[in-house]
C-alpha cells in the first residue's frame, strides 16, 4: 500500500475515533535516542562484565539467542547490589532528546498510555504544550484512577525508572501482572473504551507480549475497527498476526531504518486535521451515555424489587430489562443478550454469559419476564406496562430547588428557569455518579459538591436572565443536598446509588461485577468511622454499622471471614472526643440541647463532635436533658478497658499496631514524616502528638501487613492524611485506603442496603459550604424559616443580609486583631448566638410593624 494511501486510511481512522489514545512502545523511546529493549540488555551487560563475569556470559548467550526476558533476569541475579543495578539503568535511560518527539503531538489524544519506563514522553509533551501531563505509573495509588481521569496523562504502565521498584523487567514481574488489578484495570479500559494507536512496535518484546497476554486473557477479541497499529513492513510477522487476531486493525509502512514514513503518516494526519478545523476535546467533560440509555430502568429494578439484593446485580438486571423491553413482542434471545451486554462491558463472553443468565432467573422468579410463547429461545417482558422513565424523581429534585428559591430566596421562578434547574441536575447526576465511581475504584474519599462553581461554571445559566439567579439557586441546590425532605430523600438516594452503581459498571465493570476476587483479608477503621459507627443517634451511625456487620458475614478473597480491626490507639481518642463534647458543652452558657442544636444546624452534623452530633439528634436533647445523661445511655464506657469490651462485643477486633510483625522497619520514619507535616497543628494545638502517633503506627501497620503479603484495607474519612502522603516516599500506602463512603458502597454493592434514604442520600451527595458568609445566611434563613409564616420572607430576606453582613465584618476585625481560637470554628459559632439575638429583634420589629400597618 502506497503512503497517501495510509495517510487517508490513517486520517480516517483518527477523524472517527471518539477517545484516541496513544499506546507507545520502545520504538518511540529510540526515536527520542533511548534503547530498545535488546540494546538496553546489550547496555547493561557491559556494565556487569568486570564485576560479574559469570553472569556476563550468561546474558551475552541469551541475547544473542533473542531470549530477552531471561537475560533480564539474570541481570538481577548479578552480584551488582540494588543501587548498582539502578544506576546503570538510569544511565542508559536517561540521555535522550524529547524533541525529537514533538511530532507524536501533533495530534491531540485523550491519554498516552507506554509500555516505556522513561519520561521522553512526559517531557515532550511538555515542550509541545507548554504545561506537564498528569505522570500515572504502575504501582503508584494514581494508576488506579485511569479509567476515571478527566484531564490529559500519561500512563506508564510498566513502572517508573525514578520509582525502580515499580519496573516490570523480569519473569517474576511479568508474572505478577497477571494478578495486578490495576493493570488489568488500565487495559480493560484502553481497549475497551478507547481507540488505541500502537506506535513504536516492530517485533513482539516481553512487554507488548504481556499487554497482547492480557488482553487475550481477559477480554478475547476487540471490537472491530476499534484500534489501529502503525508498524513497519519488516515487522515481526508473529506481532503483526497477534494484532489482527485480535482485531486490531494494522497498517504497515515502509521502513528506511529511520521510520520516515511513520512520522510522515503523523505529521500528514495532523495537518489535515487542522485544516479541517476538527480539534477534538482532551475528554468528555460529562460521561452521560450509562445514564441516558439505562438510568430510566434501572431505577425501575430498584424500586420493583421484593427482596434485598446486590446493588451492582439490580443494577445488570435494569440493563437487561431495558434491553428485554425495547425488544417488544418478539423477544430477545439469550445468545443476543449475552452480545450486547458483551458490547457494552467489554467483558469476555462466558462471564457476560454467567451475569445475563443470573440476571434472567431473578427478573424471571420475580414475573418481570417471561419466556415467548411464539420463538423458543426468547425472552419478552412481563411486567409493568408503563414506559420506564425518570421524570418523576427528577421532578422531585427540580420543584425542591424551585420552591426553596422562592420561600429562602425570596425568587421567583418561570418556565425558562425551571428548565435551567432540569438541565442543570442531570449534569450534576451524570458528573457525581462519575465522581463516586471514580473514588470508589480509587479508595479516594470524593469531593463535596461545591454547587456555588457548578452552577457559576454550567452552560445553562448564561444570559444575563437567568445569570442573576445563579447564586441563589445555587444555594437552594445547597440546602437541597443538605437537608432534604422525606420524598426528596428517597429521591436523591435512589438517583446517588443508581448513577454511582451504573458508572462504575461500565467504567471500570471488573470492580463492580469481581469484587468477591478482590475482598481483603482485613479491614482497619479509623477512628474518625468508628466512631459514629459506635454512637447511636450520629447520622452516619446506621450506616457504617450495618456495614460492619455485613462485612463480618463476608468471606474474604482467600476464603476467610473478614476480620474488621482497629488499632489500640484510636481507643484513647474515641474518649478524647467524649471529653471534649464535655468541655465544649461547659464552656457555652446555653443549656446543653440548645449549644449541640445550634451546632449541628450551624456547622453540620457530619463537621462537629460526634457526640455533639448525636446529641442533637436525641430523645434527651428534645427534652433538655443534660449531656452526661445522654452519654450514660450511648457512651456507658469510663476506661480503655470497658471500652474495648464494648468495641469487640460488635465482632470488631482490637489489636496492638505496633505488634505486627515488620512495623519497626518504617514506624520511625513515618512518625518523623507526620511529625513535619503536622508541625503547624501540633504548634497550635489543633492536633496532639499522641494523635500524630496513632496514624503512624496505623500506617505502618499497613505497610509492614502489605509487605509479606497480606490482603488490608484501612477506611478512613481523613482527606489530609491522604494528601500529606501523596508524592511522598510513603505514597504506595494511599493505595489500602478505602474511603468511609466506599465502605458503604462495598456492602451496597455486595448484599445492598438497608440504610434510612435520608442517611444515604447525605452521604452520596455531601455539598460543601464555600465561604463563612454563605454557612451564616443559611443558618439565618433556617431560623427565620422556623418561627415565622410565609407573609414575613421579604422583611427576613432583609434581615438576613444586614446580620450576616455585621456577623463576618465583626469576624475578620477580631481575625485581622489577632484574636484566633485553638478551634478554627468556634469564633463564629460565638458570633451565632450574639447575633442569632439581633436578627430576632429585628424581625420582630418587621412582625410588629406589620400587625400595626
Amino acid at each position: 500500500m502506497d503512503q497517501e494511501a495510509l495517510l487517508d486510511l490513517f486520517t480516517e481512522f483518527y477523524r472517527n475515533a471518539s477517545q484516541p489514545v496513544l499506546f507507545a512502545g520502545a520504538g518511540v523511546a529510540v526515536q527520542a535516542g533511548l534503547p530498545d529493549w535488546k540494546r538496553l540488555l546489550k547496555n547493561l551487560v557491559e556494565g556487569i562484565r568486570s564485576k560479574d563475569s559469570a553472569i556476563y556470559d550468561a546474558m551475552v548467550q541469551r541475547i544473542d539467542q533473542g531470549e530477552l526476558l531471561t537475560a533480564a533476569d539474570l541481570f538481577f541475579l548479578s552480584n551488582l547490589t540494588e543501587a548498582e543495578r539502578t544506576d546503570l539503568l538510569t544511565l542508559n535511560l536517561n540521555d535522550y532528546s524529547a524533541q525529537r518527539l514533538k511530532d507524536v503531538f501533533g495530534l491531540k489524544y485523550d491519554f498516552v498510555a507506554t509500555t516505556n519506563f522513561d519520561k521522553s514522553l512526559l517531557d515532550a509533551y511538555a515542550n509541545v504544550v507548554g504545561a506537564a501531563a498528569h505522570d500515572f505509573y504502575l504501582s503508584s495509588p494514581a494508576f488506579k484512577s485511569i479509567p476515571f481521569q478527566r484531564d490529559f496523562f500519561i500512563a506508564r504502565l510498566h513502572g517508573a525508572l525514578e520509582a525502580p521498584e515499580s519496573i516490570v523487567l523480569t519473569s517474576e514481574s511479568f508474572r505478577k501482572l497477571e494478578n495486578d488489578r490495576d493493570y488489568e484495570r488500565a487495559l480493560h479500559y484502553i481497549f475497551t473504551r478507547c481507540n488505541a494507536i500502537f506506535l513504536g512496535f516492530s517485533f513482539s518484546d516481553p512487554a507488548i507480549n504481556s499487554v497482547l497476554d492480557t488482553i487475550n486473557r481477559d477480554l478475547g477479541a476487540l471490537h472491530t475497527g476499534r484500534h489501529i497499529a502503525l508498524l513497519p513492513a519488516d515487522a515481526s510477522s508473529d506481532l503483526a498476526s497477534t494484532l489482527r487476531a485480535r482485531n486490531v486493525q494494522v497498517l504497515e509502512y515502509e521502513n528506511d531504518g529511520s521510520h520516515q514514513a511513520l512520522w510522515d503518516i503523523l505529521k500528514g494526519t495532523a495537518k489535515k486535521i487542522s485544516a479541517e478545523n476538527r480539534a477534538k476535546p482532551s475528554r468528555p467533560p460529562v460521561p452521560t451515555l450509562p445514564l441516558t440509555k439505562y438510568l430510566a430502568s434501572c431505577l425501575a429494578r430498584l424500586r420493583m424489587r421484593k427482596d434485598l439484593d446486590s446493588l451492582r446485580a439490580t443494577i445488570v438486571e435494569g440493563v437487561v430489562s431495558q434491553e428485554i423491553r425495547s425488544s417488544g413482542d418478539e423477544g430477545t434471545p439469550v445468545a443476543e443478550l449475552v452480545h450486547l451486554v458483551h458490547e457494552e462491558l467489554g467483558l469476555r463472553q462466558d462471564q457476560v454469559r454467567a451475569i445475563v443468565v443470573g440476571a434472567l432467573r431473578s427478573l424471571e422468579d420475580e414475573g418481570l419476564i417471561r419466556r415467548s410463547s411464539r420463538t423458543q429461545g426468547r425472552y419478552v417482558w412481563a411486567g409493568p406496562v408503563e414506559e420506564f422513565t425518570a421524570e418523576n424523581d427528577l421532578d422531585i429534585v427540580v420543584r425542591g430547588v424551585e420552591d426553596r428559591y422562592v420561600t429562602r430566596e425570596g425568587g421567583t421562578s418561570s418556565d425558562r428557569l425551571r428548565e435551567a434547574i432540569s438541565l442543570l441536575f442531570n449534569d450534576m447526576l451524570a458528573s457525581r455518579g462519575w465522581d463516586l465511581g471514580a473514588s470508589f475504584a480509587t479508595g479516594e474519599v470524593p469531593e463535596d459538591i461545591d454547587c456555588i462553581s457548578i452552577v457559576q461554571t454550567s452552560p445553562h445559566f448564561v444570559g444575563d436572565d437567568l445569570r442573576r439567579h445563579a447564586i441563589g439557586i445555587a444555594r437552594c441546590f445547597n440546602d437541597l443536598f443538605s437537608r432534604p425532605n422525606q420524598s426528596e430523600s428517597k429521591v436523591l438516594s435512589v438517583l446517588g446509588r443508581t448513577a454511582f452503581a451504573l458508572e462504575l459498571l461500565f467504567a471500570s465493570p471488573r470492580d463492580a461485577v469481581f469484587l468477591e476476587a478482590t475482598m481483603p483479608n482485613k479491614i482497619y477503621l479509623d477512628a474518625n468511622v468508628l466512631l459514629p459507627a459506635i454512637v447511636p443517634g450520629h447520622p452516619l451511625h446506621e450506616i457504617y454499622n450495618q456495614a460492619i456487620q455485613k462485612l463480618l458475614k463476608l468471606r474474604s478473597a482467600s476464603d476467610r471471614r473478614v476480620q474488621i480491626c482497629v488499632c489500640r490507639g484510636f481507643l484513647n481518642e474515641i474518649f478524647s472526643h467524649k471529653n471534649i463534647a464535655k468541655r465544649e458543652v461547659d464552656a457555652s452558657e446555653d443549656e446543653a440541647a440548645d449549644f449541640a442544636v445550634r451546632e449541628a444546624r450551624y456547622m453540620g452534623s457530619q463537621n462537629i463532635n460526634v457526640f455533639l452530633a448525636a446529641f442533637a439528634n436525641s430523645n434527651e436533647a428534645n427534652e433538655g436533658k443534660s449531656l452526661d445523661l445522654f452519654l450514660r445511655r450511648v457512651a456507658p464506657y469510663r476506661t480503655e478497658g470497658e471500652l474495648r469490651t464494648y468495641i469487640e462485643q460488635m465482632g470488631i477486633s482490637v489489636i496492638n499496631g505496633r505488634a505486627v510483625p515488620g512495623v519497626g522497619e518504617s514506624l520511625p520514619k513515618i512518625l518523623h514524616f507526620l511529625e513535619v507535616a503536622y508541625s503547624k497543628d501540633l504548634e497550635k494545638g489543633l492536633k496532639t502528638s499522641a494523635v500524630v502517633e496513632h496514624d503512624a503506627v496505623q500506617l505502618a501497620a499497613l505497610r509492614a501487613e502489605a509487605r509479606i503479603g497480606r490482603s488490608v484495607l484501612f477506611v478512613s474519612a481523613d482527606k489530609r492524611l491522604r494528601g500529606e502522603l501523596a508524592e511522598s516516599e510513603f505514597d504506595d500506602i494511599r493505595g489500602q485506603f478505602m474511603s468511609h463512603l466506599g465502605l458503604a458502597q462495598l456492602v451496597d454493592l455486595l448484599v445492598g442496603s438497608e440504610s434510612e434514604e435520608r442517611e444515604l442520600s447525605n452521604i452520596y451527595w455531601t455539598a460543601s459550604v464555600s465561604t463563612e458568609t454563605e454557612r451564616m445566611r443559611a443558618f439565618l434563613v433556617d431560623t427565620a424559616l422556623r418561627e415565622y409564616e410565609v407573609g414575613m420572607l421579604e422583611p427576613m430576606h432583609r434581615a438576613v443580609d444586614i446580620v450576616t453582613q455585621e456577623a463576618i465584618n465583626e469576624l475578620e476585625d477580631n481575625r485581622g486583631k489577632g484574636r484566633k481560637d485553638r478551634n478554627e470554628s468556634r469564633p463564629l459559632t460565638r458570633l451565632v448566638e450574639d447575633y442569632e439575638e439581633k436578627f430576632y429583634r429585628l424581625m420582630r420589629e418587621a412582625y410588629e410593624k406589620r400587625l400595626n400597618e
